[in-house]
């Protein structure tokens, strides 16, 4: 399957890198949390420990996109 000349593998791969690395910068920003507490919550997480969580995420989701890409760069 091609998509504007482009395989689907390597589409994914492209969005992995993207999603990634934004998750990365946001995280490292502290824009960006997977989890926060809205006001007068009862219990909250530590929503500051979680910008790690989502620099992590964000990296292994571009460690992925930067595998698939070698992968494809060298089948070829």
């Amino acid at each position: 399957m091609l998509i504007y000349g482009v395989s689907s593998k390597k589409f994914v791969a492209v969005i992995f890198l993207i999603v990634g690395a934004v998750s990365v910068l946001l995280g490292l920003w502290g824009e960006f949390t997977f989890v926060s507490c809205g006001p007068g919550a009862l219990t909250c997480i530590r929503v500051y420990s979680l910008d790690l969580l989502a620099v992590t995420a964000g990296t292994i989701v571009t460690g992925v996109g930067i595998k698939l890409i070698r992968e494809l760069s060298g089948s070829h």
